[in-house]
């Protein structure tokens, strides 16, 4: 089996991404953050024991209202990293292109985040993590 590594030896997987049209009664007592940058609501939890992010829009064109409208849940998939830059530049090595600058992500501390697209593999997030 191939063994893919496309953001560095040190990449750590955090969570998948899942849209939601708004938050499930599960989650009704568990911290949520909004992100004024990214233009939504998210709160996290497991599935099992695999972590996930579920996301909500916060306005109206919110950048996750198409995934909703599609009826596509899965979004994306968090990957931990020491080094946005160094990540970034082993990514895009490999077929991938930068969606935005990094910003800061309220959700994790304001530590910054990025969005990678592969038009094979989809949407990744990466995270840088706490230095």
């Amino acid at each position: 089996m191939p063994k893919l590594n496309f953001f560095g030896e040190d990449a750590k997987f955090h969570h998948v991404g899942i849209a939601v049209p708004e938050f499930p009664e599960s989650f009704d007592n568990e911290p949520r953050w909004t992100d004024p940058i990214q233009k939504v609501h998210v709160s996290f939890g497991e599935i099992n024991t695999l972590p996930i992010e579920l996301i909500s829009p916060a306005q109206e064109n919110s950048p996750i209202d198409e995934s909703i409208k599609k009826n596509v849940r899965l979004v994306h998939l968090c990957f931990e990293v020491p080094n946005l830059d160094s990540s970034i530049a082993i990514a895009k090595k490999q077929g991938f292109y930068q969606v935005a600058s990094p910003k800061p992500a309220v959700a994790f501390d304001n530590n910054k985040i990025v969005w990678l697209y592969h038009k094979v593999f989809g949407l990744f997030e990466l995270v840088e993590s706490e230095s």
